[in-house]
């Protein structure tokens, strides 16, 4: 005991023996008797420790823990030498306000001890950072700009929000923890009535990344009146600005695009939703103007002058394949070049020759016709009938040396080139639409021009 004395109450086995003289086994011998009489005797890996030395390193961890306001017990076992599992729970014991180490310990680790001090402040600022804050903002980042106790913060706020000092709420954890103040749902509802209120639309991403959770939900109910389109809710003032686009669009003989009036965050779906809640006045205008691509409004105006683009294309083309047709070119055989100038009737050529000469002349024109009529007939006979099929001009659209006028892909080219200013794939589409009339069109050309190859052809060969 004297021993311990003398040491601070410290005192490992090997210096006993060495101090005493004494051989080993009679020390420890006499160690194992006095553990047994003393409770405040304790041997930890071969040192005789009594309550004394405990005593006096719980007061050395007082002046650490007031200077500091928070102790890890578990981190003065190197400082000590001793062991955690012993350390830890003998310095326990003896904190308290009323014992040597003046602190309290935490109760969700009870490895961790704090003065009041210490709790009071960070207390303090706690409910200033979160009650100033007024977005969601994350844990760890006020822990580095305001100096707070990473262990205590979520906790120390339970407390306020419990006792009413701040409104908010805590979500995450670990490094993902964060805090939203109820003042960011206020600041939430005012940016959204005023975005709509300016805008006359409020796009779901946007409400997400102001932090409204189910977003989606929340614009709707926020705006019961407005329309509700895939992506976002506009107001009944859009849908009216894309009426009063068609209507100009119908009477300028133009096309209208929605997605030019509705916001740019939407897309084709929101656009065909927007037209849905129009049903009635597309209705209404079915006569005047045509849906294409689910976003392109057409007057029938503007279709109707891309085909009249081609009529000059179309008397062209069907001049050169007349020109062309194996029938036209019997016809021209037969025919004096004088008889088809300018495509007039041989009367008319007559009618202006004047005197004994034109007389003359008219008549011997005559004759040479009748003689032509008379050869006509003569040949008929026996094989007449097969003569008469080679030489009769039946011009019909099926006997046309082409079907079509253009092909889809040289319409589109065509419109392209003419009109710059218009989309391609509405282009493209008006191409499909008008190709089948211009064809239709085209055929009705040529039969007038083979019609008239008919009758000059039936005014010299007979009926």
């Amino acid at each position: 005991m004297d021993e311990l004395e003398v040491n601070n109450g410290r005192v490992s086995l090997l210096n006993l023996v060495d101090s005493t003289n004494v051989a080993q086994h009679h020390v420890e011998g006499v160690v194992e008797t006095l553990l047994r009489l003393d409770g405040n005797l304790h041997i930890v890996n071969g040192e005789i420790i009594d309550c004394r030395y405990l005593d006096s390193i719980a007061e050395e961890v007082d002046e650490m823990l007031q200077e500091s306001g928070i102790i890890q017990l578990s981190d003065l076992h190197k400082q000590f030498g001793l062991d955690s599992s012993f350390l830890v729970p003998q310095l326990e014991r003896r904190v308290g306000e009323s014992n040597i180490i003046h602190g309290l310990i935490d109760k969700d680790d009870r490895g961790t001890i704090f003065t009041s001090a210490y709790i009071a402040r960070q207390t303090a600022l706690v409910r200033g950072v979160l009650g100033a804050i007024t977005r969601p903002t994350p844990l760890p980042k006020l822990v580095s700009e305001h100096s707070l106790d990473e262990r205590k913060i979520k906790v120390i706020g339970q407390g306020l929000l419990k006792s009413g000092r701040i409104s908010g709420v805590f979500i995450g954890s670990g490094n993902k923890a964060q805090y939203i103040p109820n003042i960011q749902s206020r600041v939430q509802d005012l940016w959204i009535e005023r975005f709509f209120k300016s805008n006359h639309f409020v796009d779901y991403e946007s409400a997400r990344r102001l932090g409204i959770k189910a977003a989606e939900s929340y614009v709707i109910n926020k705006f019961p009146d407005a329309i509700r389109l895939n992506t976002c809710v506009v107001s009944s003032m859009i849908l009216e600005n894309v009426e009063a686009e068609v209507e100009e669009s119908i009477e300028g003989s133009s096309w209208f695009d929605i997605m030019t009036v509705i916001p740019s965050q939407c897309t084709l779906e929101d656009a065909e939703s927007a037209l849905n809640y129009l049903n009635g006045f597309l209705s209404e205008i079915k006569f005047s103007a045509t849906l294409l691509n689910d976003r392109y409004i057409v007057s029938k105006g503007f279709i109707l002058s891309c085909q009249e683009t081609f009529s000059q294309l179309m008397s062209i083309k069907a001049k050169q394949v007349s020109a062309t047709s194996p029938k036209m070119a019997s016809v021209k055989s037969l025919l004096h070049d004088d008889y088809l100038e300018d495509d007039q009737p041989q009367s008319k050529k007559i009618k202006g020759r004047r005197g004994k000469k034109g007389a003359l002349a008219h008549a011997h024109d005559h004759d040479t016709a009748n003689d032509r009529k008379k050869d006509s007939k003569r040949r008929r006979g026996k094989s007449g009938k097969k003569l008469r099929e080679e030489e009769d001009f039946e011009y019909s659209s099926k006997e046309s040396p082409t079907t079509s006028f253009l092909s889809v892909c040289e319409i589109f080219d065509f419109l392209k080139e003419k009109y710059v200013g218009c989309e391609d794939d509405m282009l493209e589409s008006i191409s499909t639409l008008i190709h089948q009339p211009l064809t239709k069109a085209y055929h009705g050309v040529l039969e007038e021009i083979w019609q008239k190859g008919k009758i000059i052809a039936a005014y010299f060969f007979g009926p």
